[in-house]
């Protein structure tokens, strides 16, 4: 059985994050050789800024406002996290997607010059870091566009035999092979549920997320349901954003298709 968040083969082929990078839950900072534990690795059914900075409104007041990052820097940055830690939507997708097509986004302090927002891999220019409200926000605007839209979160450190996700009875989720996918559909898109999948998704790999359609998704209760690589191709032809944690977990770019 391959751990959680340790080196072994996936689906298809792909391999686990690699150990020569491993981002710690506890503070965003980088150790080598360190396989995070479980415990570790998967924060809580709540975002950790949510718990520290739970008023957005306040970060928003101090300066925080969207910039548009450096598309060139932000596709280099894209095909290097799906390269090191996407699951095969992601992967799918990157094979027909030009990324330097379309524009990506952050939210960051106001005083922060654009030229310093091309380095997504460091941090130490977010402050506190944006309010997670910012991210959910993004989310809840897309569901809010049509039945058939779905944000779906690449669950790097989960398996489907974890006994986390057998007790889960608020998240929706997809498995395809060893793969989870954690989905966030448009009949369930209030603030505290996209709060809380982003929380249960993210991982000391970071977050990787897809805002698509799926025009076969009628049951938008909680539920586990079986994939197959149709629909992995179905998700990656109707993507239209995509979500990354970036600067050292400390903020997010939103991609998205011109």
């Amino acid at each position: 059985m391959i751990s959680a968040c340790g080196q072994g083969t996936l689906a298809h082929g792909m391999t686990s994050p690699q150990s020569s990078r491993r981002r710690s839950a506890v503070g965003g900072k980088n150790t080598k050789g360190t396989e995070p534990s479980r415990s570790l690795a998967r924060r809580g059914s709540v975002p950790r800024r949510l718990i520290l900075r739970g008023a957005g409104g306040i970060l928003m007041d101090m300066g925080y406002i969207e910039k548009t990052v450096n598309i060139e820097a932000a596709a280099q940055y894209i095909r290097r996290r799906i390269s090191e830690n996407g699951l095969a939507l992601t992967r799918t997708l990157g094979e027909e997607c030009s990324w330097e097509s379309g524009m990506a986004r952050t939210f960051c302090p106001a005083d922060v010059e654009l030229s310093t927002l091309t380095d997504l891999v460091d941090g130490g220019r977010m402050g506190l870091g944006p309010p997670t409200e910012w991210l959910a926000g993004q989310i809840a605007a897309f569901l809010s566009g049509g039945d058939d839209r779905v944000c779906i979160l690449e669950d790097t450190c989960s398996r489907p035999d974890d006994a986390w996700l057998k007790s889960q009875t608020d998240v929706s989720v997809a498995v395809y092979g060893v793969q989870v996918y954690q989905m966030i559909p448009a009949g369930r898109g209030e603030p505290n549920i996209i709060a809380h999948t982003l929380g249960t998704a993210d991982s000391a790999w970071g977050l990787i997320g897809v805002m698509t359609t799926d025009p076969n998704l009628q049951d938008t209760s909680p539920r586990r349901v079986d994939v197959g690589p149709e629909t992995i191709r179905t998700w990656a032809a109707g993507a239209k954003a995509v979500i990354l944690s970036a600067y050292d977990g400390e903020g997010w770019i939103v991609w998205r298709r011109s």
